[in-house]
């Protein structure tokens, strides 16, 4: 005989279905009996419990599909049961102070808290609460809190077009995907109120893969709000939420961060981006990377410089590809909390000198962070000895952020700067010549001091330039200038730039130097590379 553990603990807790009729004797169900025999290896004893049926069909995904009026019926046994309090009374028996990770669920409409404790049961303490939970898992609508707007709006709709769907369909990451396709089929019979949550989560559903349920729960309420018209699908509701990250709840901002980090350890969390890039990324062989890591994942700062490196080696990069690394790269930059290596490393350093900045996700922290080392730099050449405020893996995930984020060759993905010199740049730099010169063009203006040149731009020009002649990084600009003549004046091959993959690569900018100020008669630098490589000295 199938043992179940779910029904021991239900048998424990002497908990019945009070005035329901055995499922397996209803006459929706009668003709499924056999089907249930097979799904679960259930014998007749099992079919004699409802709880042993219910566990049943909540564990399967569907391989084999009960009738329609049987599976209808098993649905609404099992909203009235996620609604009852019987499985909640026992929650606060077995789970005792556990029931706090569900703080804000206590007063909310029966079946919430539940759905809760069984959503966050990895948060819970007690080994025995986790396991009261997962038993239970499979007898109520365990996501109840997403789905239970949609539930109230349509139970008529459902209940008179029979499409309560108790099966679990593969892929499908809550509960009612059934029931929701079962209404949307027939969505011109359906009433207002039910057809606009229909609406709603079907056009979320389709970004289900890519999102997930928390998110959703967090973010229904400020998706209506801030991207109404945004059509679903390819990533289009959550890149609106991104850009309205600072203006969503609080809640809804938690999770869009989680979800950032998630990518920055996996760049295929980042569904712009794999999908975006994905001919560029299979082209440089960019998830290489990941080989030779236990989870075979690649990071998104790896693909990220593997893609910009594909740039300097004259790959073509599509304007789709391109419009998803700015997008990473500006929130890189806007958001110091979504790099784990600045939230470990400089943690001290945001609460004690970057505390007005550090809620703002402007930007502003990171730039105030450079400030700090800077002068903490500068006071050490003068002064030789100085008690570090700033420590150097603080220092280090600065210089690596900046490297990932290739400020050198696109100007507008530091919002700091951009807000400190949109204005000059559209009065002496031209944009039309392309985000990569546009740096280039305030730094000389800043050197020669320009009349046009406002304080607040030089200051956030200087820290950049700090960080940049600190590192003397081969940009994309000038790597494709210099290419050629590296090749033929100091017999290098192509890649030279990436000074990490040889030490050898480290002469070729001296050999270029040394030939861009010899003697007119054994120079041998093309005269058009002779303004990126003095750029390049002048850092």
């Amino acid at each position: 005989m199938l043992i179940l553990l779910a029904f021991q603990v239900l048998m424990f807790c002497k908990i019945s279905l009070a005035g329901r009729d055995l499922i397996s004797l209803r006459p929706e169900c009668k003709d499924d009996v056999k089907i249930l025999m097979d799904m679960c290896e259930m014998d007749r004893e099992d079919l004699a419990n409802n709880w042993a049926v219910l566990d049943c069909v909540g564990s399967q995904t569907g391989l084999r599909k009960l009738s329609e009026k049987c599976d209808h019926y098993i649905w609404t046994v099992k909203l009235e049961v996620t609604r009852k309090e019987v499985f909640l009374n026992e929650a606060h028996k077995v789970c005792g102070e556990d029931i706090s990770v569900c703080a804000g669920e206590p007063s909310s409409e029966p079946g919430h808290l539940l759905a809760c404790l069984v959503e966050k049961k990895g948060e819970t303490k007690k080994s025995e609460c986790r396991k009261f939970l997962s038993q239970v898992e499979n007898l109520i609508f365990s996501d109840f809190r997403l789905i239970s707007p949609f539930l109230n709006k349509c139970e008529k709709d459902i209940g008179r077009l029979r499409c309560g769907k108790s099966q679990k369909s593969a892929g499908l990451v809550h509960s009612q995907g059934g029931t929701i396709q079962c209404l949307a089929e027939n969505i011109e019979q359906v009433s207002g109120g039910c057809k606009k949550e229909i609406l709603i989560i079907a056009e979320l559903q389709s970004d289900d893969y890519h999102l997930d349920r928390a998110l959703f729960i967090a973010c229904k309420d400020d998706r209506e709000q801030f991207c109404p018209q945004v059509e679903s699908g390819q990533g289009e509701v959550y890149k609106c939420l991104m850009k309205n990250k600072m203006a969503v709840s609080q809640n809804c901002q938690d999770q869009i961060r989680r979800r950032q980090m998630m990518a920055g350890k996996d760049y295929k969390v980042n569904a712009g981006l794999a999908r975006g890039c994905k001919e560029e990324i299979k082209a440089s062989n960019c998830r290489r990377a990941g080989h030779g890591k236990s989870d075979k994942t690649t990071t998104q700062s790896e693909i990220l410089l593997c893609l910009e490196d594909g740039v300097a080696q004259g790959r073509p990069v599509s304007n789709l590809c391109m419009s998803e690394i700015r997008d990473v790269r500006r929130q890189l930059m806007a958001d110091y909390s979504i790099t784990p290596e600045i939230n470990l490393y400089c943690a001290q350093e945001i609460e004690r000198f970057c505390k007005k900045t550090k809620n703002l996700k402007n930007g502003k922290t990171i730039h105030c962070l450079m400030e700090g080392i800077i002068g903490q730099n500068q006071k050490k050449i003068q002064y030789e000895i100085v008690k570090p405020k700033f420590s150097e893996n603080c220092e280090l995930s600065i210089k690596k952020l900046l490297m990932e984020t290739q400020i050198s060759s696109d100007w507008q993905v530091d919002p700091v700067l951009e807000d400190a010199c949109e204005e000059v740049v559209a009065a002496i730099c031209d944009p039309s010549h392309g985000n990569d010169a546009v740096l280039s063009c305030l730094m000389e203006h800043m050197r020669q001091g320009h009349r046009a040149m406002p304080a607040q731009c030089s200051a956030v020009l200087k820290q950049i330039h700090y960080f940049l002649a600190r590192e003397v990084m081969i940009d994309t600009n000038l790597y494709k200038s210099c290419k050629n003549d590296a090749q033929r004046v100091c017999n290098e091959s192509p890649g030279w730039h990436k000074v990490e993959d040889d030490s050898r690569h480290q002469l070729v900018f001296p050999c270029l130097v040394r030939n861009l100020y010899a003697d007119d008669d054994d120079r041998d630098i093309e005269a058009l590379n002779e303004d990126h490589l003095g750029r390049g000295v002048e850092s």
